[in-house]
């Protein structure tokens, strides 16, 4: 049985979000969404051992520097 996880961002300035944001962007879990960020394969703010932030402007940049395929 899997546990759907919601949003939590509490962040009023919209400068960071939450992995459950993360994972909708990538279109990943976010098991696996935390997974990435600890191997260090996608931006993120250790805050604990366990917990991290996301810059909303790094992932984005990261997304965007991930394209293959496109030839200007």
């Amino acid at each position: 049985m899997t546990r759907e996880r919601r949003c939590d961002c509490k962040d009023p300035t919209g400068v960071t979000l939450c992995v459950v944001c993360v994972a909708g962007i990538l279109h990943r879990a976010p098991k696996t969404v935390y997974k990435l960020a600890q191997e260090g394969k996608i931006p993120s703010v250790p805050t604990s051992q366990r917990h991290r932030i996301f810059l909303k402007d790094s992932i984005l940049y990261w997304v965007k520097n991930q394209e293959v395929g496109f030839a200007a």
